[in-house]
């Protein structure tokens, strides 16, 4: 037998029982009657034979049907087969090993995480903690101020003075109805546009929500604007609800298909025009002829010290005038 077959023999390359087809508890009759009918299939002179496996089952049959040769044998299969095992037994640790050593370092680095995340949280509420205090502390030290001028100060409030809070008008002229409610939008301005944006094309664009009945364009006080604004009248108070309920600054896809596309899509705000206010400051720019009153004031939202100031100044006429409006 050539050295190849006895060397895959010793490395338990090939199992003789399994080779002969036969089970270690077989008697000598029957490994030798399995030995010829294989020999009749691998025998060199037969058709289809096969001179390495001939060899190798003869080498098979010599080692089964010799005691001590077979329980040798049956020894190194053993070994061999505890090794293997060992072996399995072994990577099976490493790999439960590896394992059990990854899961306790992410255990680690949750808890890292975990406890970093509490401090960062301890941190921030100390910081709340002590903006609130310096909060306070300032809001102190103000109400202390504010009080010591109060009591100090030798003028007559405005407050202790009979008036109204609010000057307000009626115009019997108003109408409250939704339906003629006036709207101010607001685009972007730009200068290469300047002249080509009408009350004709201001009313073909905001007539994608309904009727408009009027248009007008309001001219701008500064010398670089960056907003245009126009005022516009639906005939229909739904459509103005939609006009003022469409987000503007989204998208202008509501134009798509129309010749007015890329002008829409200046379009920032869309609001209800406060025509109270506007009627009060019309009143403020008539009796500032009368009154001295600052360029910068307002009749409503104004501040209590800016008041005071204003009213001292007035004289006994002034407030009687005001007290009858």
């Amino acid at each position: 037998m050539s050295d190849e077959g006895i060397e895959q023999i010793l490395n338990g390359d090939i199992d003789l029982y399994e080779f002969l087809e036969v089970q270690p508890s077989n008697s000598k009759p029957e490994i030798r009657r399995q030995y010829r009918r294989k020999a009749l299939i691998y025998h060199p002179d037969k058709e289809g034979g096969d001179a390495h496996k001939f060899d190798l089952l003869l080498k098979a049959y010599e080692i089964l049907v010799n005691d001590e040769l077979k329980n040798q044998y049956d020894q190194i299969k053993a070994i061999k087969k505890r090794k293997q095992t060992s072996r399995e037994q072994l990577l099976n640790l490493t790999r439960q090993f590896q394992e059990e050593l990854e899961k306790a370092e992410k255990s680690a680095q949750d808890e890292l995480n975990f406890v970093n995340r509490r401090k960062r949280q301890n941190d921030l509420e100390k910081l709340k903690e002590e903006g609130l205090k310096r909060r306070r502390t300032l809001e102190e030290k103000l109400t202390a101020k504010s009080t010591s001028k109060t009591v100090t100060r030798k003028y007559t409030s405005f407050e202790e003075i009979p008036i109204k809070r609010r000057i307000t008008f009626d115009d019997p002229t108003s109408n409250s109805s939704t339906t003629n409610q006036r709207l101010k939008i607001k685009w972007k301005y730009k200068s290469e546009l300047k002249g080509l944006i009408t009350e004709d094309v201001i009313k073909q664009i905001m007539e994608i929500f309904g009727k408009v009945s009027h248009v007008q364009l309001l001219k701008s006080k500064d010398k670089h604007p960056r907003y245009s604004y126009a005022l516009i009248t639906y005939e229909n108070s739904e459509d103005s609800e939609k006009a003022l309920s469409y987000n503007y600054r989204e998208s202008a896809r509501l134009w798509d298909g129309t010749n007015v596309r890329k002008l829409a899509s200046l379009l920032r705000d869309c609001v209800i025009v406060d025509e109270s206010k506007e009627k009060d400051d019309g009143i403020i720019d008539k009796i500032k002829g009368n009154v001295n009153l600052p360029a910068d004031f307002k009749l409503s939202s104004i501040h209590k010290p800016k008041i005071d100031s204003i009213l001292n100044n007035f004289t006994l006429t002034h407030l009687e005038n005001l007290q009858k409006m």
